[in-house]
């Protein structure tokens, strides 16, 4: 069973809601698995370079909590699809 599709006519106030084709949802499927690979790659390059910054504040001997305060609070971003 594929996922459902709305369609709304501005004009007419007339709303559709049907499932997707096979091909709207293979793209669909394709689009997302994009998406998700663009943010597991963007939370690898944050996590790599938090921890190349922690490393450098452990070398000038600065302590957890310094090196906590110093760093920037993580946020959960929005994404759409």
């Amino acid at each position: 069973m594929n996922d459902k599709i709305g369609i709304y006519n501005g004009v007419t106030g007339e709303q559709i809601i049907r499932e997707m084709t096979d091909d709207e949802q293979l793209a669909y499927d394709a689009h997302r698995a994009v998406v998700e690979k663009q943010k597991a790659d963007e939370k690898a390059k944050a996590d790599a370079l938090r921890q190349t910054k922690i490393a450098a504040y452990e070398k000038l001997g600065l302590s957890a909590e310094e090196i906590e305060a110093l760093l920037p609070a993580t946020k959960p971003r929005l994404h759409t699809a």
